[in-house]
């Protein structure tokens, strides 16, 4: 699965309840639970989720956008459980696929918190940004205490003293490891993961209420949406360094008074369920796209085919078992699978917008995955969804490109394409069409959350234009600072057509790397690329810049974007 985040156990292991004889899968509006659980049981949990939604909705717009259920998969035990789960100690998971959104709970009962806190994580996803993993989970954290009083207010940002005990009793995680940390499963000594969970909860708190951060917070949250480093966008936005973000988020855990979030609770929430057994085959496939990321993975391509022969002739299930092949990398029979759902009636805007969301989110999808089947809306979607994945490659001038061809989008897309489109020539230098193209994209704001946005872009184009104006650094060493350097030999190169790929050795070491684009390279002290080089042997000095990105079709381990052959 390309897409995990779970949540650390922290309550007790409860006796393990009655189960039923058949699978069930209980339903609501938005939902679905898949267990063996007495279903009146499920309606419960259930409940509490579709509230859940309806609070993030009535106040913060944040919602899934795909147009189809979650599916909750709860196996029969603890032990179950961690046969199939990515983290054997977490309390839940939430997975993501291009048809469907998936949440794994350890168990039912006491599940509530886990819950909330997995489906964070998955209104976080389709936002579309690139949030830190410390970000998400202390988000996710914060919001998993949601509350509604017996007034009929909500609050959320609630203190619990068991999870902050573990940050009173010793020292916490150093800052850098903490916002480095790419996995909960890194965190794999003594008591690690529960600090993280606490620091990062105590992070999100800080940033949410504290006079000194509350204000630029949604500055500070859009750089990181944007993939900016978190040292980075502390400096940019706050003018702190690590350290001193550190030493502020300790002060204010030691104050130990945490204001609580007021929120508008949902006027109506349609929370009206449905029971219906399930066959075996439908279980199995959802347990077996959870198990490609967790211990049993190497057993996952051999169980594919067999639930593939299984699923054969049934319409219904062609989408999940699509997921379960796309899981284990097999993208050719994902492929097969999601053109045969279409074809039984599922709605292609529900796939095109599980590759978009899987896109935004920083997943590693080459963008000849996607097919051109699987748009929507014409070419117009096509090229926006390629355009969106060369922005987050960091290839702006081939965002802009495919951005120029991307027309007739519905208008939350067009607002979200314009914002990158922005982004990228801000990104180029280009600092005054990025102002006019910002300028439009506050004509076009239609929300007060898409006024807001393109104030924050505005700002932040000025302020670009501002730094560039005084460093006043060559356009190549900029594209350079962002790069992965490397100074050796050539010693081949292979010709593709439009694109090449270059065996290059330094320090007793051969990389191979991939120009996919000569419009993308620059050269020296020019923007003009002029690349002029010999297929084949050779051995010729050159100076490299290169961002990382592996490419297992030309077997290359980064794409070139500066080359110099020094004379």
């Amino acid at each position: 699965m390309r897409a995990k985040l779970c949540l650390l156990a922290t309550a007790a292991v409860c006796a393990p309840a009655q189960l039923v004889k058949d699978w069930r899968a209980v339903e609501t509006p938005h939902f679905e639970v898949v267990s063996r659980y007495d279903p009146a049981k499920v309606e419960a949990l259930l409940g509490d989720l579709e509230w859940a939604r309806g609070v993030f909705e009535t106040n913060f717009g944040l919602k899934s956008r795909l147009n189809r259920k979650v599916l909750i998969l709860v196996p029969d035990s603890p032990f179950d459980y961690e046969q199939l789960s990515p983290a054997k100690k977490a309390a839940g998971c939430y997975l993501a696929a291009p048809w469907r959104d998936m949440i794994v709970l350890r168990e039912l009962f006491e599940a509530r918190r886990a819950l909330l806190h997995e489906y964070t994580h998955l209104v976080l996803r389709h936002q579309g940004g690139r949030w830190p993993l410390w970000f998400h989970e202390g988000t996710a954290e914060y919001y998993a205490t949601m509350r509604r009083n017996k007034d009929g207010s909500v609050e959320a940002g609630i203190a619990e003293p068991k999870r902050f005990a573990v940050l009173k009793r010793g020292a916490w995680l150093p800052i850098d490891y903490l916002i480095s940390t790419g996995s909960i499963n890194e965190l794999n000594s003594g008591d690690a993961p529960a600090r993280y969970y606490a620091q990062a909860w105590v992070l999100v708190d800080m940033l949410h209420h504290s006079t000194a951060y509350r204000r630029q917070f949604p500055r500070f949250q859009n750089l990181l949406a944007e993939g900016m480093q978190t040292a980075e966008a502390v400096d940019r936005v706050y003018q702190r360094t690590l350290i001193e973000f550190d030493n502020d988020a300790r002060e204010w855990f030691h104050q130990a008074q945490f204001p609580l979030e007021k929120m508008t609770s949902p006027t109506a929430v349609d929370a009206q369920a449905r029971s219906r057994v399930i066959g075996e085959v439908e279980v199995d496939i959802a347990r077996r796209t959870v198990a490609v990321s967790g211990p049993a993975r190497d057993e996952v391509r051999t169980e594919y085919h067999r639930l593939a022969r299984a699923a054969a002739n049934r319409c219904e299930l062609q989408a999940a078992i699509g997921d379960l092949a796309y899981a284990a990398h097999m993208m050719r029979e994902a492929s097969s699978h999601y053109q045969a759902a279409l074809k039984c009636g599922a709605q292609v805007a529900n796939l095109a917008e599980g590759y978009e969301s899987a896109i935004r989110a920083g997943e590693k999808i080459d963008v000849s995955e996607l097919s051109p089947k699987v748009e929507r809306g014409g070419q117009g979607h096509w090229h926006y969804m390629l355009g969106t994945a060369h922005f987050f490659e960091g290839n702006h001038e081939s965002a802009l490109k495919e951005f120029e061809l991307a027309t007739g989008l519905p208008q939350a897309e067009e607002f979200r394409m314009r914002r990158l489109r922005t982004m990228s020539l801000a990104q180029l230098g280009r600092y005054q069409e990025a102002e006019a193209a910002a300028e439009g994209l506050r004509q076009a704001a239609t929300t007060a959350d898409q006024r807001q946005t393109a104030h924050l872009v505005q700002e932040e184009v000025q302020r670009g234009r501002e730094q560039a104006a005084k460093a006043e650094e060559p356009y190549h060493k900029l594209i350079l600072r962002r790069l992965t350097k490397l100074d050796g030999i050539v010693v081949r190169v292979d010709c593709m057509g439009q694109r090449a790929r270059f065996w290059v050795q330094s320090g007793g070491a051969t990389r191979k790397l991939l120009i996919a684009d000569p419009g993308e390279v620059i050269t020296g002290e020019s923007n003009n690329p002029g690349l002029e080089f010999a297929c084949g042997p050779q051995k010729r000095p050159v100076f490299l810049g290169y961002q990382e990105q592996a490419d297992p079709a030309t077997d290359t381990v980064g794409r070139i974007r500066y080359m110099e052959f020094p004379k």
